[in-house]
């Protein structure tokens, strides 16, 4: 791995692209990232959800309905997800701060 597993998901939290198909080169460098998380560094991997605000019921429960899927892409699927999210609450914030200050309140 030629970049930190923190500086390749970091990259791609810092990106305003949350569209990543699955088993894309950028799909498979942050499910590696993820996977050497839970491998090596398992309480970074949780600071690193926490921080990005993953779900933690969703991801408990993400990975109790799917024993036999990888843990890592269920992660990551979780992860892209709630990239996602973030990306468009923040379009959606930035559309509603185009109202005139005579419409605001």
């Amino acid at each position: 791995m030629q970049h930190s597993p923190q500086h390749i998901i970091s990259q791609f939290l810092q990106s305003n692209d949350a569209i990543i198909v699955q088993n894309s080169s950028a799909y498979e460098q942050i499910r590696n990232a993820i996977a050497f998380l839970i491998e090596s560094d398992f309480y970074g991997l949780i600071q690193l959800l926490y921080r990005i605000d993953v779900d933690e019921q969703l991801l408990r429960k993400t990975l109790q309905d799917h024993p036999n899927q990888d843990a890592a892409d269920l992660i990551t699927q979780l992860l892209i997800h709630r990239q996602a999210q973030k990306i468009a609450w923040r379009k959606n914030m930035q559309e509603n701060n185009d109202i005139s200050e005579e419409e605001k309140w």
